[in-house]
Order: C-alpha cells, then structure tokens, then sequence
C-alpha cells in the first residue's frame, strides 16, 4: 500500500533530472544502460558525454577539477563498482570496519582475504 511502512517509500522527483533523461529517451538513448556495448559501440560513449554536460551544466553544485580525469566512465551502481574493484584487486587483503556496508563483508567472506580493521 502507497504510503505505508518503510517499504513503500518513494523518491521525491527531481525535474531536473526527470528532463535529463526525457532528453535522453527522446534522443534514442534508451538502450544506453542496457544494451550491450559490443551492439552499439558508441552509445555509452554518448551517454557519457551527455551526462557529463549535464552534471556540469548544474545551476545547484559547482563542480571543480572534472576536466583533470583522463577517463570517464560509468557504473550501474555501488555494488557494481565494489565487484569490479574487487575482480581487479583479488590478490590483496581487503579491509573494513565492522558494522560498514555489508555487502562487502557477505562477498568476502567466500572469496577474499580479508579482516577488520580494528583486528
């Protein structure tokens, strides 16, 4: 039920965003995140560009130094980028606080070397 419980909360929309990305359907993007790139090679490029313009066209947050990268990319998520760092890294000994985030503790456990950092 609408309204109830932690469960049924919503977001409040935002128009900005909302607007970025009805531009971005608009402009036949919508496969940008899911759509392979090996099927459309310059979509995410594109989608990457886009959102760069538009988080630095931001009336609300004055970003400074993005132009300092060399790379720019984008995950689907936190988890994603948590995996993806872990792939890379799996032969360290990764490290954290107890009671942090705890996906991390629930991957490590099977796959990584790990321990806490008050151990």
């Amino acid at each position: 039920v609408p309204g109830e419980g932690i469960g049924a909360a919503n977001a409040i929309p935002d128009s900005e965003v909302v607007e970025f990305w009805n531009r971005v359907l608009n402009e036949d993007l919508s496969g940008v995140l899911i759509n392979s790139p090996y099927f459309l090679p310059d979509t995410n490029k594109i989608f990457i560009e886009k959102f760069d313009n538009y988080i630095k066209s931001s009336k609300l947050n004055k970003l400074v130094g993005l132009d300092e990268y060399k790379y720019r990319s984008f995950v689907h998520g936190s988890c994603q980028a948590f995996d993806s760092f872990w792939m890379r890294h799996n032969n360290k000994r990764f490290r954290c606080f107890k009671g942090e985030f705890f996906y991390h503790q629930a991957n490590w456990k099977k796959f990584y070397n790990w321990c806490y950092l008050e151990d």
